[in-house]
């Protein structure tokens, strides 16, 4: 996860997942990237030697605030109907996460490109990057 340079990219995976336990996150050659620990209504992101990385913090159903590593606002998502829009620490849109169905979701940025998709198969989430192919999948435990 240290390797990525949009703030947002670790969390994509973790919003749109289903199972909100602990799990692991590997890379495309199946290394370790990071874990995700689950206390509460939050999500825990650790990178590939455990050091926090950051937070999202569920608040309501479909609403979710996403912190640095010291807690600070990074940003936040909303789910309305079957999108879930993030939006950095000034609200402004950075992503577009359109859930489809068959656990299929499309990542668009901010000016609606689309940048990636999130397949959910099982206990696993693959995020597939529309420039990089399949550089993170999420196996819950």
């Amino acid at each position: 996860m240290t390797q990525l340079s949009n703030p947002f990219d670790p969390f994509l995976t973790a919003l749109t997942s289903v199972d909100h336990g602990a799990a692991t996150v590997h890379g495309a050659a199946h290394e370790t990237l990071g874990t995700i620990h689950t206390l509460g209504t939050s999500q825990y992101l650790q990178d590939e030697i455990g050091r926090h990385i950051g937070t999202i913090e569920h608040l309501t159903h479909g609403s979710a605030a996403l912190r640095d590593p010291s807690g600070a606002a990074l940003g936040s998502a909303h789910t309305i109907g079957d999108t879930t829009v993030v939006h950095d620490k000034f609200g402004s849109t950075e992503a577009y996460i359109h859930h489809g169905p068959g656990g299929h979701d499309t990542i668009a940025d901010a000016h609606h490109t689309p940048i990636g998709t999130i397949d959910h198969q099982g206990h696993q989430d693959m995020y597939h990057d529309a420039s990089h192919g399949i550089t993170d999948t999420v196996s819950h435990e």
